[in-house]
């Protein structure tokens, strides 16, 4: 549920933020093309809901809630993204094995 879609005499609980999330007109279509998306991967559906929450006013609290997540988590994917942007949003290799075949190599087996 976005800002717009919240009552008009809601409050917004909690303490108030050091840095407020502030989206360009590119980042905000960016995020909502993502939202509306149906085959994008589900984390990065939820991680580009949190920062349009975020960025339309809804506290920490409200947007964890409403999304089944923890607030924690909330906080983590805004800090994210106010110190990377939308790329903060891909999250970030995980560790493991590495990859037995490069990119060239699969694009290749995709193609084939």
């Amino acid at each position: 549920m976005l800002l717009s879609e919240m009552a008009i005499g809601e409050e917004q609980m909690g303490r108030r933020r050091d840095q407020e999330i502030v989206l360009s007109a590119a980042e905000r279509q960016s995020l909502a093309e993502c939202v509306r998306s149906r085959s994008a991967p589900q984390g990065f559906v939820h991680r580009a809901r949190i920062v349009l929450d975020s960025a339309a006013g809804r506290s920490n609290t409200a947007i964890a809630g409403q999304l089944g997540v923890s607030v924690p988590c909330v906080c983590l994917w805004r800090n994210r993204f106010l110190s990377q942007g939308l790329v903060g949003l891909y999250g970030e290799q995980r560790p493991g094995r590495p990859r037995s075949h490069d990119d060239e190599a699969v694009a290749s087996l995709l193609t084939t």
